[in-house]
């Protein structure tokens, strides 16, 4: 089983799931502590993801090698969830 972690505390977690013998790699635009594995536009991924299936596109995406069963996809917007929980 792969991780992947995308967006934000996504390097946190990849850590935590590498500390306990996962493989495991972060996604993100950001690469502030020098330790992303794939920085990249995540929204413009899914975009793009998006458009492969639905209008049948063939555009290479960070998901196009992923699989159902070797792969998880772990997504974190715990900020924006607190912020509007909060406000």
């Amino acid at each position: 089983m792969i991780f992947h972690c995308l967006f934000e505390q996504s390097g946190t977690f990849k850590n935590v799931l590498i500390k306990n013998g996962h493989k495991a790699f972060d996604y993100d635009i950001l690469n502030d502590y020098g330790q992303t594995d794939y920085q990249v536009d995540l929204f413009n991924e899914i975009e793009k993801e998006f458009n492969n299936l639905v209008n049948s596109g063939t555009y290479q995406t960070i998901f196009s090698k992923m699989t159902s069963e070797n792969d998880l996809l772990l997504r974190f917007f715990l900020v924006h969830i607190f912020v509007i929980l909060t406000s």
